[in-house]
């Protein structure tokens, strides 16, 4: 039964990583949610290989605003859907804090130059007043060129 789930595991695997994908040279677009202490982000994707990419966000939550980049790595799930992870750093200026973590998130895309993303970050957050430690869900809509 061990061997049995073991190969299984590596096939499932390797058919993730089989899967031909083709990610956005760049994308831009809006995330709306609570990613990084924002409700409304400005975010830019740009490819760096066939598998991975850069992001940057500029957001506000109407009291401050934050910048925050990172590094993604995509994996293709089927032809026009991809899960993504990576990490990410970021500085806000509400409580003038410095922050780091993880981004998960999964990618639609049309055939029209669209891309829908749902994401979660969970992040380590440091400010004057100390550590603290959160999580964030945004949606995303972006044009793909």
């Amino acid at each position: 039964m061990k061997k049995v789930l073991i190969t299984l595991s590596l096939v499932f695997a390797f058919s993730l990583s089989s899967n031909a994908q083709e990610i956005a040279n760049n994308t831009i677009g809006v995330k709306l949610g609570n990613t990084l202490f924002n409700s409304l982000t400005i975010s830019y994707q740009k490819k760096i290989s066939e598998k991975s990419r850069l992001e940057f966000n500029l957001g506000s939550d109407f009291e401050a605003a934050s910048f925050s980049a990172g590094y993604q790595r995509v994996w293709a799930l089927n032809e026009d859907l991809n899960w993504y992870g990576g990490l990410q750093a970021g500085y806000g200026t509400g409580n003038n804090d410095f922050n780091g973590g993880a981004i998960i998130g999964l990618e639609y895309n049309f055939e029209s130059p669209i891309l829908l993303s749902i994401e979660t970050t969970p992040i380590y957050i440091t400010e004057r007043d100390g550590v603290d430690f959160g999580s964030g869900f945004a949606l995303g809509v972006r044009y793909r060129f």
